[in-house]
Order: C-alpha cells, then sequence, then structure tokens
C-alpha cells in the first residue's frame, strides 16, 4: 500500500512539474488586440464593400441586386490577393475578415514560391 502512495505522489509531482514548464512556455495571446484588429481589419473590408455596392448602383444596378456583383467582386479580389500570398499576410496580421471571401481560399491556388517552382 506505500509503494502505491508513493507512486501515486511521483505521478502527480510529475504532473505538476510539467503544468508548471508548460505555463511557462506557452506564448501569452493578446486577446483585447487581437479584438480590435479583427474588428478593424475586418470593418476595413465591409467598407471596401460597401464602395463597390455603390459603384454597382451608380453603374445602373438596382439596389436590391448590386449586392450580387459586390459579393462577386469581393471574392474575386480576394482570390486574387491569395495567388499572390497577400491575403495569408492580412490574415495573419487581422486574424479574421468577412466571412464571404473566404470562399476565395479553396478557389484560387495558392503562390508557389520560387524555391518550389524551381527558380532558385
Amino acid at each position: 500500500m506505500a509503494k502505491r502512495t508513493q507512486a501515486e505522489r511521483r505521478k502527480q509531482f510529475e504532473q505538476k512539474a510539467y503544468q508548471q514548464m508548460v505555463a511557462k512556455t506557452r506564448t501569452k495571446i493578446p486577446i483585447a488586440r487581437n479584438v480590435i484588429v479583427a474588428f478593424l481589419v475586418g470593418g476595413f473590408i465591409s467598407v471596401i464593400g460597401q464602395v463597390l455596392m455603390m459603384l454597382f448602383v451608380s453603374l445602373g444596378f438596382p439596389e436590391e441586386k448590386a449586392g450580387d456583383p459586390t459579393v462577386a467582386a469581393l471574392i474575386l479580389i480576394a482570390s486574387v490577393l491569395t495567388g499572390l500570398g497577400v491575403w495569408d499576410v492580412i490574415g495573419q496580421f487581422a486574424g479574421a475578415g468577412v466571412p464571404v471571401t473566404g470562399f476565395a481560399i479553396p478557389s484560387f491556388p495558392r503562390r508557389l514560391s520560387l524555391s518550389e517552382k524551381g527558380l532558385c
């Protein structure tokens, strides 16, 4: 019975030591910063969408139907930026965006680096 207690204590000590090691190496996530940046970048993308929608209305689309080409234009822009490798940088910085632009990720191949193309 004493061995079992000793084994339990050792296991408890190892778990506590492991938890302390994890706590030391865990990176602190700046939640407040991430929320603010995601809000601002997502808002900026929404403003771009609103400007596009106003552009399509001024080109003669009825206001009720101007959303269709706006969504298509946003997906096209996100697709091109994904292909150029810019969208990944924006996503890393912002952490979030307007969900409709997420359709661009599977629809457009990512840019290959020069080394992957064998050009370096």
